[in-house]
């Protein structure tokens, strides 16, 4: 007997509302109707750093995990980009609770037609929180680091974080970041300051220096600060490349890719593999029990932006359930140098095309292994009806 996840509905939900055809357009008439600064910019830049945003909340949601360094990457790209507009940080996140607001009242809406009980919406939210608060600090820092941010008067900004810092909670915490002071000490100005660094004695160097005044120690200093800052660029620079390439690909259009090799470890008699990509929903790869896997070929190496999958013997309602189906897929995509990227992708038990972005670079091959099944009883076999791969536009 199969237990099944609860889990798998919930990110059904979150990926149907978030999908609705009118939920994009509608946030952001509602970031530019209530946050004046955001008003000001193009709706398509708007648009599209939302729609990313809410992408990278869904995976996160889908895994159960918190942001990736690509995605707070990302984030860190968009603080600098709106702090470069002119646009303060306070509006922001303002621009994100607007979207955050619509995004959770439409999924309580819908959450008892899916299936979703509370305590399991609640569970979301409360995950979704836990990210997002590291994504609002990322944002906060690198708004601040730019140091062209165009907010407020000074003494309406010191005010209004005033008010935040004795709010309490993460709103103190959030508040203490921005205005640069260490959390714990936020509410206490009565604090002794620490004493400074070391380093802050020498440096920056003074142009007026006596003989015997420190020169060769500050000289030491300023080459250490610049090998620092070499080091640092090096380090960063996989993640800059990551978030770039994510760009790009939300820039184009996707464009189908057709494997030249299809390969299953196990077929059931008359549903091989290669019926998963015939283009005819209603025919599927049979598998006889989890673990089996296909591995698709490509003729030339590409950026595999998204996949779809179509579960279940057929997208139809009436079909898709006649054989057992997996919850869960585990990719493994190989590179032309032989490079390996794995991950595991949850499956929605229901039909029709479930859509995977992944934003995977110079792919050769992809392999599919099958886990956890579900319905699997005597006479009957895994299906899975299609799979469609697309590269960067």
């Amino acid at each position: 007997m199969h237990t099944r996840d609860d889990w798998p509905p919930v990110v059904d939900l979150i990926e149907r509302v978030v999908g609705e055809d009118d939920m994009l357009p509608s946030v952001v008439a509602a970031v530019r109707t209530m946050v004046q600064e955001i008003a000001a910019l193009p709706a398509a830049d708007i648009a599209g750093h939302t729609r990313a945003l809410l992408a990278a909340a869904t995976r996160a949601l889908a895994a159960r995990r918190g942001p990736t360094e690509a995605e707070l990457s990302f984030v860190e790209e968009l603080a600098v980009t709106r702090a470069r507009q002119g646009v303060s940080i306070e509006a922001v996140l303002a621009a994100v609770h607007v979207a955050e607001r619509a995004i959770w009242s439409r999924a309580r809406e819908l959450a008892g037609s899916a299936g979703v009980a509370p305590e399991r919406l609640l569970d979301a939210r409360e995950l979704y929180d836990d990210w997002a608060e590291a994504v609002r600090v990322r944002l906060i820092t690198a708004h601040r680091a730019t140091g062209a941010g165009q907010g407020p008067p000074s003494g309406e900004r010191d005010a209004a974080l005033l008010r935040r810092l004795f709010a309490g909670g993460s709103a103190a915490a959030l508040a203490a970041a921005e205005a640069g002071l260490p959390a714990a000490a936020a509410l206490n100005p009565a604090a002794e300051p620490a004493p400074p660094p070391w380093w802050r004695t020498v440096w920056p160097p003074r142009r007026r220096a006596r003989a015997g005044s420190g020169r060769a120690v500050r000289f030491l200093v300023t080459l250490a600060a610049v090998a620092a800052v070499c080091a640092g660029a090096l380090l960063l620079l996989p993640a800059g490349r990551t978030a770039f390439e994510d760009a790009r690909d939300k820039m184009g259009k996707p464009r189908p890719v057709t494997p030249v090799g299809i390969e299953a470890s196990a077929e059931v008699p008359r549903h091989p593999a290669v019926n998963t990509t015939d283009g005819v929903s209603n025919r599927y790869w049979g598998a006889p029990a989890p673990g089996a896997s296909v591995t698709y070929t490509f003729r030339e190496p590409f950026r595999l932006v998204d996949m779809i999958i179509i579960n279940g013997a057929s997208k139809s309602p009436e079909d898709y359930a006649r054989q057992a189906r997996a919850l869960r897929v585990d990719l493994e995509v190989t590179g032309q140098d032989g490079t390996r990227h794995r991950e595991k992708l949850t499956l929605g038990d229901k039909p029709g095309p479930q859509t995977f972005p992944l934003g995977i670079s110079d792919v050769k091959t992809v392999r599919l292994v099958l886990r956890s099944a579900v319905d699997l009883t005597e006479g009957r076999h895994l299906a899975l009806a299609e799979v469609e791969f697309f590269r960067r536009g």
